[in-house]
């Protein structure tokens, strides 16, 4: 699967904001754009050759088990398989969601033809798992450990998979980070793309439960973003597809099938500027903000998942008295969107409206998403809101720029001091350069990067602080022409 975000811009003249006149009416404010992940089913993580490949060696991990006498034997008279979600989201992290799926099994051995479950096309060409992606903020959601792989059931590890590149950008065949589970009926769930270093530390041999983890989505392998393979076969060795539905009659795998159309809000953020997608594999910049003056530009993102020309949703924005200050509905134009993301730009008000905690509310499909932040004096703003104002990583100077020009001078804009590091890599993860864990004061700093003999290419400066659920990255590109 291929995922290369795509910005589409709708900017209206004229930004709105709310009129201070008595009884005036909330208006809507300037829709900005949309940006949304593209996917190119031609190109398959998994090809005819390499599962063949993976079969062979499963075959013969579970010859060297059965030779240790830990392999059990396969029960074909057990229970059926009853499959729980093989995502989970970190508990700290209170999103409403955090995937989607679009690359299902095909149905259709027809070469160069797409059927899934459904009857529709979202898969491509031979696929034999489900391509679970993540969104929004795929990169960012993987270097913090946010979403963790889980079985689907339970079962015994008959072989994993660690130790490889979970950076990749490209569909060259290399090897992935996986977790191969076999089901009490002899069955198998392949669990592939897995971060590096994140699969679980039991051992081959090992039972685990449902839910347990298995490690964390990465993009190790043929892929070019976060996102897992989600693979199933059934006791005689039978590709199964675990989805019921029009062109798959067989009773569904799952407690809770999903549907197909699965709309939702994943969800909504305040920003001071609009988050950045960098190329694979950049870390994305959110520009999350959640303290604002009174008369700030502040910028509302909504992030939804399988939305459908048609559906309305409801935005609301919220004074500290309950009263409105924005209101507007809004649908997306386009038939489908895998993954979408909208945002709108808003003048905050001078005056006129009472200052303190605001929220922000998108009702979508029957469900409301609501999210808090603070309109005020930034010095009577509570820590909730003011604690995730991150750094600022740019290049200094041209970029692009030739290779030739000597160093590159990388400025860090740091909020508060404290520890943090420094790193520049190239497109494949290799380090280039480093700037140690050291303390250093607020303000502005500037590393710079020698880069003699770096060949011409896209480079990534990574600044890392520690946070409460590990590093967390803001990046900066410089891209060096020949």
């Amino acid at each position: 699967m291929r995922t290369v975000p795509t910005t589409i811009a709708f900017v209206l003249a004229g930004g709105l904001a709310l009129s201070e006149a008595a009884g005036a009416v909330p208006v809507e404010p300037e829709l900005v754009g949309v940006v949304t992940p593209e996917f190119d089913p031609s190109v398959p993580c998994l090809t005819a050759g390499e599962e063949e490949a993976i079969l062979a060696r499963l075959a013969a991990r579970k010859a060297e088990l059965a030779a240790r006498g830990v392999l059990l034997s396969p029960d074909a008279a057990s229970a059926p398989l009853e499959f729980g979600w093989p995502l989970r989201l970190h508990p700290v992290i209170d999103d409403p969601g955090y995937h989607c799926v679009r690359s299902y099994r095909d149905h259709d051995p027809t070469p160069g033809f797409r059927l899934d479950w459904h009857c529709g096309q979202r898969t491509y060409d031979s696929h034999h798992g489900i391509d679970y992606f993540i969104w929004p903020f795929a990169w960012l959601r993987m270097e913090q450990d946010q979403v963790e792989v889980v079985a689907a059931a339970a079962g015994q590890i008959i072989a994993k998979v660690d130790g490889n590149d979970d950076h990749n950008c490209v569909m060259d065949g290399s090897p992935w980070n996986a977790v191969y589970i076999q089901h009490a009926d002899g069955g198998q769930a392949w669990y592939g793309h897995l971060k590096n270093g994140s699969t679980t530390t039991k051992p081959e041999g090992a039972m685990v439960a449902r839910g347990e983890r298995l490690g964390i989505v990465g993009s190790s392998g043929s892929s070019t973003g976060p996102h897992l393979h989600f693979q199933v076969f059934d006791g005689n060795s039978q590709l199964v597809d675990p989805y019921s539905g029009s062109c798959n009659f067989e009773p569904t795998w799952w407690l809770d099938q999903r549907p197909y159309d699965d709309s939702a809000v994943n969800a909504i953020r305040t920003h001071d500027t609009p988050a950045v997608f960098p190329g694979c594999p950049g870390t994305e910049i959110p520009n999350e903000r959640n303290a604002f003056l009174p008369g700030s530009t502040i910028y509302f993102a909504a992030y939804y998942r399988d939305q459908l020309s048609g559906q309305v949703g409801q935005y609301g924005v919220y004074d500290a008295a309950g009263d409105p200050v924005f209101q507007w509905s809004h649908s997306s134009p386009q038939p489908y969107y895998a993954a979408a993301l909208w945002y709108w730009r808003i003048d905050a008000p001078q005056s006129g409206a009472a200052f303190g905690t605001w929220r922000f509310e998108v009702t979508f499909e029957g469900v409301t998403t609501t999210h808090h932040f603070w309109v005020g004096s930034l010095v009577d703003a509570p820590d909730e809101f003011v604690s995730i104002t991150r750094p600022r990583i740019a290049v200094l100077g041209a970029n692009p720029r030739s290779a030739a020009a000597g160093p590159v001078d990388f400025i860090a804009d740091l909020p508060s001091s404290g520890v943090g590091r420094l790193t520049v890599v190239d497109v494949r993860g290799r380090t280039m350069a480093s700037f140690g864990d050291v303390w250093r004061p607020a303000g502005r700093h500037v590393f710079r990067w020698e880069a003699s003999g770096a060949p011409a290419g896209v480079y990534f400066a990574r600044w890392m602080t520690p946070g409460p659920s590990g590093a967390e990255p803001v990046t900066a590109k410089a891209v060096l022409t020949p």
